[in-house]
């Protein structure tokens, strides 16, 4: 555990180990065995490791501290420790090369790079340490490709070459046929894995996307392989081989001096086109980092040193190698165009801006011609220059991938054209086009999901595919053209087919400007016959046109007219602007013909307006008459409002509108429209309400209010006489007429509230009184019922005579309202009004007797219900329970059975129970008649009781319980079987 002490501790060691790998059995001093496993030989095992003193063949697991000032606590751990691993199973250059790779990505797609994003050359740094970590890992590739470029021959273990180290051991060697027989075969060995290295290098290269660095690399790698061959060779073990076999004259000694002659030109072939590219490598550098306006400056310096190169003979067998360098730097100019277009793979081609991605393929466009232009340029140059190098190289071989890069970036940008075109058929709103729009996105979309490379020259699939996409958008501008015609077919106006022809317009497809040039020819030809009908119909309607809705005369006819020249104006003009149809010798003609039309219906337009203009100025005075006009027949109100007003008024708002000018006369109306609205509506509001108060007002009230009615009356009359609609004392006759309307209203109201609130509700409470009180749910005795009902009728009395008294006051204080005054009580002094007054109180008196006379004959009715509604001594039928009213009993009374209380005495007990009813109108004083002495009081006793109902309810009452004697009779002789019972004596009947 002190390495972990040792790596948390301050001061301690920067990183801590642990590595999984295959090494020797530890000894039994481990602490630990091994059973099976001899010493010397490997199991895997884990362990903490030392990497400066481990050959690292396994798995490596490591931890970092970022610093070791401070020692490590649980709470900072992941922030000073950082982990990482390495797998070095398949070696230690690609354990370590993989271990960093993986950031690579991550490192490119950071947008957080805290404050280098602040920093003025943040960007830069930024770059540079992306270049830079490139870079590291490909060195480590290279290091990698050295390291597999190396050709290892077979090791020979079983010849022992220190013994033959001089001439005479080699010669002796030679003498021993097995030993020379054994050589021979290692060399035959060696020989033929050399001529496996040759003829792989013979084979044909596949170049497919390869850039000009390949080609280093490529070079490198065979430069390395071809040298461990030539290193290999002068070898001690290789020389002794070969001098051994030279000494005995063998065969493969011919063999082995053609393989080396060879392997020695493969050497120095590679190594001066090392050399050749290694002046190149700067240039070609820069063919990776940079944008297609760039590459341009890069392409130039490029071809300048292979040109110079080329010129100047430094290198051998460079020639027919410069085709192959340039088809690498095409491969690499088409991966930057891809990468440019896609944003480093990271943006897909239908995703992007239209705008912006053909920017981009105009870029990579540019860049080929100006590839190929200096290329050619050079070329020149080279060939017009006698006695140098001949630049000879096939262009279609050069060229050729990046033409074809062009050639799809020119037919995707005319897949994004038809795009755009065809994008206005999805925002037009034009009924049955939507049908062509969702074909046009079916098509669109069945191109843009393919899910090949479309930017790869290579993938033959795109022009299948371009092909039939432009098929089928042919197919769907044919099948939009017959729509086209179609929707044309159906309409025979002209001025509805310009409606519509715009519609198409905007919608700027190239296969409808032919379709739209007829259909404007079209257009004209129904527009001469459309100007004939207009001209025959303004004909017939000139003289009573149809107006349209809520539109005055006269601006209803110049509406008429301009509606009419409208309908010939706005044809002619659209198809002046867009068609030149009207130049030709049948165009010149509808125009003559529109001429004459449009002269007639301006001369219309003018005649009526001259003709209103005359009558408005003749109606300076129309604002001269009285307000009001009163017909003595009727005595009833009408508002003197002048309808001319309002037409003068409308006409000159419509013809304003219309851009007509308007007389000082209207505008003078116009201007008073409001106030002229506002009083003829204030005139017939104050009408309808007098109205409404008069018809409101009850007959009996009538000739009481007619000194307020006749006030409003004389207000009125005055705007009938002496106010018009334009007079300065306007709103004093308004002030006047609402003041007294005001009053009468006031005074209506309050004699309505006095006679519906404190005499007829309380009439009404009256009438709906019921004076006795009899029991439902159970039978009382006679005396009782009789004395419960009798307290009761004194307290209805006293509370009804309350009630009259009230009615009697609120009669009072209608006087005083009615009046005018408020006088002591009694002390009216005009002999109409007590006369007046005295039939409405009169006319009280009756409704209060009524009302009295209506609740002692439901208190009657009431009683007579629940005694007379059936038989008392007769079995009830089946029905709702019905509790007697009256407790009885049958007594015996020797010798006979009685009821107690008998018939008599129910009949004397009910005629008290009416008696008392009757008694209260006693109670109630009132007087009959009107008197200014209100301290003389008379009584409805005797008036009620002479009223026919009640007399029939109180003769119905007297009867009503002697009438049932008999049947009592009959009741009590049910008990004479049971007489036996009390006639005979009952000890002589034991006897």
């Amino acid at each position: 555990l002190a390495a972990f002490d040792h790596f948390f501790g301050a001061g301690g060691c920067k990183t801590i180990s642990f590595v999984y790998q295959e090494c020797e059995v530890p000894g039994i001093e481990c602490g630990r065995t091994y059973p099976g496993q001899a010493t010397g030989e490997k199991v895997p095992r884990l362990f903490l490791a030392d990497l400066a003193k481990t050959c690292l063949t396994g798995v490596c697991c490591y931890f970092m501290r970022t610093r070791v000032d401070v020692p490590v606590t649980p709470e900072k751990i992941h922030e000073e420790v950082c982990f990482s691993m390495i797998d070095a199973t398949d070696g230690l250059l690609k354990g370590i090369r993989d271990a960093y790779a993986f950031l690579l990505p991550v490192l490119e797609t950071q947008e957080s790079w805290g404050a280098l994003d602040q920093s003025r050359h943040g960007e830069k740094i930024k770059k540079n340490f992306l270049d830079n970590y490139k870079h590291f890992l490909s060195s480590l590739d290279d290091l990698q490709v050295r390291n597999d470029g190396v050709v290892h021959l077979s090791t020979v273990s079983d010849v022992d070459f220190s013994k033959l180290t001089c001439v005479d051991e080699m010669k002796a060697a030679a003498a021993n046929t097995a030993m020379l027989q054994r050589l021979e075969e290692i060399l035959g060995q060696w020989c033929k894995e050399i001529e496996e290295v040759l003829t792989m290098d013979d084979q044909l290269r596949k170049i497919d996307y390869e850039g000009p660095l390949s080609e280093l690399e490529y070079w490198k790698k065979k430069y390395l392989q071809f040298t461990s061959i030539v290193n290999h060779t002068k070898s001690k073990e290789c020389k002794a081989v070969v001098m051994v076999l030279h000494i005995q004259r063998s065969k493969m000694i011919k063999v082995w001096h053609e393989l080396d002659n060879r392997i020695t030109d493969r050497v120095n072939e590679a190594k001066d086109y090392l050399k050749f590219l290694s002046t190149l490598e700067k240039v070609l550098h820069a063919l990776y980092n940079s944008d297609p306006d760039s590459l341009i400056k890069s392409v130039h310096s490029l071809i300048s040193v292979i040109e110079l190169v080329h010129r100047v003979p430094l290198f051998r067998n460079t020639n027919e190698k410069i085709p192959a360098l340039f088809i690498k730097v095409t491969n690499q100019l088409v991966t930057a165009c891809r990468a440019h277009i896609t944003d480093q793979g990271k943006s897909f081609i239908w995703d992007q801006d239209a705008e912006c991605l053909i920017r981009k393929m105009q870029d990579c466009i540019t860049l080929f011609q100006e590839y190929q232009s200096c290329f050619q340029k050079t070329r020149r140059q080279v060939t017009g220059n006698p006695g140098k190098n001949s630049f000879e190289v096939s262009e279609r071989q050069i060229f050729g991938m990046f033409e074809n890069f062009c050639k799809r970036l020119e037919k995707i940008e005319q897949i994004i054209t038809v795009f755009k075109t065809f994008e206005s058929l999805r925002k037009s709103k034009i009924e049955g086009i939507e049908s062509f729009a969702r074909q046009f996105q079916n098509v669109s979309l069945s191109l843009t999901r393919k899910q090949y490379d479309m930017l790869d020259p290579k993938k033959t699939e795109f022009e299948t595919d371009f092909i039939k996409f432009m098929a089928e958008i042919s197919l769907i501008e044919t099948k939009v053209e017959q729509f086209m015609n179609s929707c044309f077919s159906n309409i025979f106006s002209s001025q509805k087919a310009l409606a519509l022809l715009p519609r198409f317009q905007k919608l700027k497809l190239p296969c409808l400007d032919t379709q739209i040039s007829n259909t404007l020819h079209s257009i004209l030809q129904c527009y001469v016959s459309e100007m004939e009908s207009i001209k025959k119909l303004f004909d017939e309607e000139k003289q009573d046109p149809p107006l349209a809705r809520n539109m005055p005369p006269v601006a209803g006819r110049i509406g008429w007219v301009r509606h009419l020249f409208r309908k010939i104006e706005e044809p002619i003009f659209y198809i002046k602007e867009n068609s030149n149809a009207l130049s030709s010798p049948e165009g010149k003609k509808v125009v003559k013909m529109y001429n004459k039309t449009a002269t007639i219906l301006v001369e219309f337009e003018c005649l009526q307006y001259q003709t209103w203009i005359e009558d408005v100025t003749k109606l300076e005075n129309i604002l001269n008459h009285t307000l009001l006009e009163h017909q003595p027949n009727t005595n009833k109100f009408f508002v003197n409002f002048d309808p001319k007003i309002n037409e003068v008024i409308r006409e000159a708002k419509c013809l304003s509108s219309m851009g007509l000018e308007v007389p000082k006369q209207a505008l003078a109306l116009l201007n008073l429209e409001r106030k002229l609205h506002d009083n003829h509506l204030r005139l017939k509001t104050i009408l309808e309400e007098y109205e409404s108060i008069c018809n409101s007002i009850c007959e009996d009230f009538s000739s009481l209010l007619a000194s307020k009615k006749k006030k409003v009356h004389a207000a009125l009359c005055f705007g009938s006489l002496w106010v018009t609609w334009s007079s300065f004392i306007l709103d004093k006759f308004f002030q006047n007429v609402d003041t007294a309307l005001a009053e009468l209203k006031h005074l209506v109201n309050k004699v309505q509230d006095i006679c519906k609130k404190q005499i007829d509700d309380v009439l009404k409470d009256i009438s709906e009184t019921a004076l006795i009180e009899l029991p439902e749910d159970e039978a009382l005795c006679l005396q009782d019922l009789v004395v419960l009902n009798k307290n009761l009728c004194r307290e209805w009395a006293n509370t009804l005579n309350i009630r009259c008294s009230h009615i009697k006051g609120a009669i009072k204080e209608l006087g005083i309202v009615l009046s005018g005054t408020d006088e002591q009580k009694g002390q009216h002094t005009s002999v109409n009004f007590q006369r007046e007054f005295k039939k409405l109180y009169e006319l009280f008196s009756m409704k209060v007797f009524g009302a009295l006379v209506r609740t002692t004959k439901l208190s009657l009715d009431i009683l007579k219900r629940r005694i007379c509604v059936t038989s008392t001594f007769k079995k009830r039928k089946p029905g709702p329970k019905m509790v007697p009213l009256i407790k009885s009993e049958v007594q015996l009374d020797k010798p006979k059975v009685v009821m107690i209380p008998g018939i008599d005495e129910i009949q004397q007990g009910i005629n008290q129970l009416t008696h008392s009813v009757l008694e209260v109108n006693r109670c109630i004083a009132w007087h009959q008649e009107f008197s200014c002495d209100y301290t003389q009081e008379d009584y409805f006793f005797h008036s009620v009781l002479e009223h026919k109902d009640i007399k029939n309810a109180v003769a119905a009452l007297k009867t009503a319980i002697s009438s049932q004697r008999t049947l009592a009779s009959a009741v009590l002789e049910q008990f004479s079987h049971f007489k036996m019972i009390w006639e005979v004596d009952k000890n002589l009947k034991v006897k």
